[in-house]
């Protein structure tokens, strides 16, 4: 049965199944629906648990704990030793080493979720500046230690898991996480083969679960509905002041992590959200819109630093915005126009 509610996004990014999973994206319930190599995350329903974590937030001793527990996971994840051998351990030793690295990554997340911007907005004039920069830092941080999680988990855990598994890179994406744990066994080629044309994460009353194919439909057509926009304008939130005129450069933010050169001179950056590998070639570029974000994100710290006018949340940009589309960026206003 279909669990008919308000849809509210939340943010996009790629996630394979077997991390989809396994984690806990907010305290609220919500939907994320995957097609290739694009998951959209979006609340359902009323955002009552997000308004709980708020209310917390206005108490100091609680802000302290968020930063003192996340500043331990990051250590933690920062001083780990990773296994580069893989290729000589077994199958078994291999999913093990698997399965310890996505606890010590769950571990962090679940550290890292109290810092997400679905918390903090509003709360901006609220908050203490010097506490609301110790965050924006701290997950700056963050973002650059985990992000060698996703490179061994990526670059050599999951290939040497497909390399002795016989597994293809199109059907380990869609594998759940208890199913690589089985491994050698694989789940049936039918259930593969039917993911791959798109999957979808329910989470209902914090038990979350894969949606059954009429749950994904109903969800998938939703949600096309909501893309459907004629207007020629975005709005978004001004985290920097400024106003430019350029080409767009769209880079999904997935392609951040592929060692790849970016030319940004001249040009205006659209993403989903910036990631730490993007900073080498932000010299010249004239600013940035993102989908995600705030006061607190990434983006909102470079654009300070590089003196960019910046628009972030608009939700929609990576989707509306064409590559080499000129627009006018307005972060005086928070607004994005297609000229």
């Amino acid at each position: 049965m279909v669990v008919e509610k308000k849809l509210t996004f939340a943010f996009r990014e790629f996630f394979p199944l077997y991390w989809a999973s396994t984690r806990d994206y907010s305290k609220n319930d919500y939907i994320i629906l995957t097609k290739g190599r694009e998951s959209v995350c979006y609340y359902l329903g009323n955002l009552n648990e997000i308004d709980k974590i708020k209310k917390k937030l206005l108490k100091k001793e609680f802000r302290k704990k968020i930063f003192t527990n996340l500043e331990k996971s990051n250590k933690k994840v920062a001083n780990y030793k990773f296994n580069d051998n893989l290729s000589n351990l077994s199958l078994k030793e291999v999913t093990k080493e698997f399965k310890l690295i996505i606890k010590l990554t769950l571990e962090w997340a679940d550290s890292y979720l109290f810092t997400e911007e679905e918390y903090w907005k509003g709360l901006e004039n609220i908050i203490p500046k010097k506490e609301q920069e110790q965050l924006s830092h701290l997950r700056f941080e963050s973002k650059k230690i985990s992000s060698k999680f996703w490179k061994h988990t990526g670059g050599n855990v999951i290939p040497t898991l497909m390399k002795k598994g016989k597994i293809s890179v199109g059907d380990i994406l869609v594998y759940t996480h208890d199913e690589i744990l089985k491994l050698p066994k694989k789940p049936i080629a039918k259930v593969i083969a039917n993911r791959k044309k798109g999957w979808g994460i329910i989470k209902l009353k914090n038990k979350r679960r894969l949606m059954t194919d009429k749950e994904l439909l109903y969800y998938t057509k939703l949600v096309k509905q909501e893309h459907k926009l004629k207007s020629k304008e975005l709005q978004g939130l001004s985290v920097h002041a400024g106003e430019v005129i350029g080409q767009v450069k769209l880079i999904r933010s997935k392609d951040m992590h592929r060692n790849k050169i970016f030319d940004l001179n001249n040009k205006i950056l659209v993403t989903e959200m910036t990631k730490p590998e993007i900073v080498p070639f932000l010299k010249g570029c004239l600013g940035m819109i993102t989908d995600e974000g705030g006061l607190l994100c990434h983006a909102s710290i470079l654009a300070r630093e590089f003196n960019l006018p910046c628009i972030v949340g608009t939700k929609i940009a990576t989707k509306v915005l064409k590559d080499k589309q000129k627009v006018k960026l307005d972060a005086n206003t928070g607004k994005v126009i297609i000229l």
